[in-house]
């Protein structure tokens, strides 16, 4: 990643003294469970944390949860990109982000919304790139249902890391090993559908340098900020 999120909440904190004494709390959430859906951007254990501060929440994935209550700047000058703490700089850079209005957008949307931003995402490739194959690193239920439905079996390939989730056929598709796969999927697909826990998790560069010139789309969340900040490509319609 060209600019980390520590990097980038030091540089919010620099160019907006007043987040640097703003009181900032981080709460750990269990992922959203509905009746016959397993929901959000999760994989494996991975559990959602929220920062929260006056007027602003921020969220993130992550197998490394942990509660927080202090100032934005001790969160901003935690160890560079440790698997540790890096989830809390991300959830308070996207949080700090919303707050200045730097994103417009940093909590997800509910289980009844997902459906309908599974359809603007899948709506929004074929109108880009017509009927394609679809590679999604990140397994998430409401997408992949959509994707089947508007480009068919045959041209979807997803990865997870979920040992649940792996070897199973999920609306037709084989979902593949998230740690070993990347190359196969990489080669199948047309375009990428990457979810933003790739950026906390340490998968993300290896898979944008594997990637080379394929179209590719964050989506959920978690990338609100380090979207921004490093000009990527991001898809999360019905987000907050």
């Amino acid at each position: 990643m060209r600019v980390n999120a520590n990097s980038a909440l030091r540089k919010l904190v620099e160019e907006h003294p007043e987040l640097k004494g703003q009181h900032i709390e981080i709460k750990i959430y269990q992922p959203a469970v509905q009746v016959g859906r397993y929901d959000p951007l999760t994989s494996g254990d991975e559990v959602l944390i929220q920062a929260d501060m006056e007027g602003a929440s921020g969220q993130v994935y992550t197998f490394h949860p942990r509660t927080f209550n202090g100032t934005v700047d001790a969160v901003a000058n935690l160890p560079d990109v440790s698997p540790y703490y890096y989830p809390m700089v991300v959830a308070v850079l996207n949080a700090a982000a919303r707050k200045v209005g730097w994103i417009d957008r940093s909590v997800e949307c509910s289980s009844a919304e997902q459906g309908q931003c599974a359809r603007y995402i899948c709506e929004f490739i074929k109108e880009k790139h017509g009927i394609c194959r679809i590679g999604m690193i990140g397994f998430h239920r409401a997408l992949l249902e959509e994707a089947v439905a508007v480009f068919g079996v045959e041209n979807l390939a997803v990865m997870d890391l979920n040992p649940h989730n792996i070897g199973s056929f999920i609306y037709g598709v084989e979902v593949w090993d998230g740690d070993k796969d990347h190359s196969p999927l990489i080669n199948f697909a047309d375009v990428l559908l990457i979810a933003g826990t790739n950026l906390v998790n340490g998968k993300a560069d290896k898979i944008l340098q594997q990637s080379g010139d394929k179209p590719y789309y964050l989506f959920g969340t978690t990338a609100a900020g380090l979207a921004k900040v490093n000009d990527l490509p991001w898809l999360c319609p019905m987000s907050i």
